[in-house]
């Protein structure tokens, strides 16, 4: 599940976990460079791959981030960001 939002400085930032077993798992994204955080506070910096995307360990400890959209993932995530995104992906699961 990956709910995001606009912070009142007008950065984007969001939170991603799954209900799955913990399991790596690349994110992509798109318009900036993403900064992550342990629900603890904790900082981490995950492995990049390629220009805009990132490897993390995905649990249900919510990860959060900030400063660049989540467009994807490798389907280990099960929602998605925005309401659009949401309607695509139900006709996706439907099919």
């Amino acid at each position: 599940y990956w709910p995001s939002w606009t912070r009142p400085d007008g950065t984007r930032a969001g939170v991603v976990w799954t209900t799955d077993d913990a399991a790596w798992t690349t994110l992509r994204f798109s318009n900036g460079t993403p900064t992550f955080r342990t629900h603890l506070g904790s900082q981490i910096v995950p492995a990049r791959i390629g220009t805009d995307a990132y490897r993390v360990k995905l649990s249900d400890a919510p990860l959060y981030w900030q400063g660049a959209d989540l467009v994807a993932t490798d389907g280990r995530v099960v929602a998605c960001a925005t309401r659009e995104q949401d309607v695509k992906n139900e006709k996706e699961r439907n099919k």
